[in-house]
């Protein structure tokens, strides 16, 4: 059960960046449908998923990281995405910090959404850190995580203090795994 958590987990965040390039698109008959791939972002990312895959067979230390800079300066460059700066201030918490509705949460409507963003969190987060475990090589003789109870008590603190903040969402993600890989 480990292994497919982070495989369905990396295959839904390929759909995501497909969705976002432009690879894929919403079909009302088939859910879903090839995008028009001459355009520009489904051109740039084909060429960003090439030289990514290319620089780590050569085994070029941050690999993704370079692939995702190249293709943004390409981007940039050739007017496709607007230069927006490289540092900018972060929006005010005032409006969402500590702005709780308890009471709305305690609605029985609510209550099985809740329970379907807590397993929805738990699978997410147990098969991100055992993916990125396995992939840095600290998964136990047994093939359990050592104090996979640790990591997911630090990120469900993570989780409610962000909720509290007034914050988007925090957790741990799989593509971590690169960065692992990467060193």
């Amino acid at each position: 059960m480990r292994s497919p958590i982070a495989a369905g987990i990396g295959l839904f965040l390929a759909l995501i960046a497909l969705h976002n390039a432009g690879i894929l698109v919403s079909n009302p008959a088939t859910i879903i449908g090839m995008g028009d791939l001459k355009q520009p972002a489904p051109v740039l990312a084909t060429l960003g998923f090439f030289l990514i895959v290319a620089l780590d067979h050569l085994k070029v230390r941050g690999a993704v990281l370079i692939g995702i800079l190249a293709v943004t300066l390409v981007s940039i460059v050739l007017g496709f995405t607007p230069f927006g700066g490289v540092v900018s201030m972060p929006p005010s918490l005032a409006p969402t910090f500590m702005q709780l509705d308890i009471m709305g949460a305690l609605d029985v409507g609510l209550v099985s959404i809740i329970f379907a963003f807590l397993f929805v969190d738990i699978f997410d987060n147990s098969g991100t850190l055992i993916g990125v475990a396995k992939r840095a090589g600290l998964m136990g003789k047994d093939g359990h995580m050592p104090k996979m109870g640790r990591a997911l008590i630090a990120d469900s603190t993570a989780a409610m203090a962000g909720s509290l903040l007034g914050t988007s969402t925090t957790t741990s993600y799989i593509e971590s795994a690169a960065g692992v890989s990467a060193g």
